[in-house]
């Protein structure tokens, strides 16, 4: 009985809500469930990609550099190194810190003054460095955390970066390669070309299939920007035909 009545009780306060929100767009024109003006849409975009890459972006890069550190620190700890790299866990503690902050501060002061996209163009390439460092920090040839340069390429399909993600299909590959490069030239390391080969070889296909997948992604998202551009036009005609006929919305 006490459930019938709270049943009631519910159904009732869900009818009343309705009629209360019916109230509310009675007076509303069919264009304003869906906001096609371009000047609104414009800056509603704006304003997205603003606190996207002035909050959202420093906290991901932030967090991405924090799990390097992490990585790197639970690879050295257990994986005893075979080689001696320049570059150690404190010295990769302050790089990666320093390019976090550095990168926040560039965003916030540049947004104001130039355009943005360039800096954040700038920064995407740069975010290869904290992970060659940190491949480098835990043994470069010797190193667990190569799969870094294939994951990294899932960033992607969150932006609009179309081309990106087949450019650095191959950069990421150029970068692991210039690692064995300066360890085999400059630090001396006996690089095992044979295990580094199948390696590389591993790396890029991954980048490739992510690349792949990127493309998908793209794919699907026009797919559904078309569908809402085409269902804005259809509600600007129906307002239009609307008003010229006299018809109140």
């Amino acid at each position: 009985m006490g459930h019938g009545v709270q049943a009631d009780s519910l159904v009732g306060r869900g009818v009343q809500d309705r009629h209360q929100e019916r109230d509310r767009t009675a007076g509303q024109s069919p264009a304003s469930a869906i906001d096609i003006d371009p000047a609104v849409l414009d800056r509603a975009e704006r304003a997205f990609l603003r606190d996207y890459t002035l909050e959202e972006m420093p906290v991901v890069r932030t967090v991405g550099c924090g799990m390097l550190l992490l990585g790197s620190i639970l690879h050295n700890a257990l994986i005893p190194l075979g080689t001696h790299p320049r570059l150690g866990l404190w010295g990769l503690a302050v790089c990666l810190a320093a390019y976090s902050l550095a990168s926040w501060l560039s965003l916030r002061l540049w947004f104001r003054s130039k355009p943005l996209v360039s800096l954040v163009t700038i920064l995407i390439w740069l975010d290869t460095v904290p992970m060659m460092l940190a491949v480098y920090a835990t043994g470069g040839t010797a190193s667990l955390l190569y799969p870094v340069f294939a994951i990294r390429l899932g960033d992607f399909n969150q932006g609009n970066f179309r081309r990106l993600p087949l450019v650095f299909a191959h950069v990421h590959i150029a970068a692991y390669a210039s690692i064995l490069a300066w360890q085999k030239y400059v630090d001396h390391v006996a690089v095992p070309w044979n295990i580094e080969i199948v390696t590389i070889a591993v790396l890029y296909l991954s980048n490739l299939f992510l690349t792949f997948s990127a493309g998908y992604a793209f794919r699907l998202r026009d797919r559904m920007n078309a569908a809402i551009s085409l269902a804005r036009g259809r509600c600007s005609s129906a307002c239009s035909a609307s008003s010229s006929s006299g018809v109140p919305d």
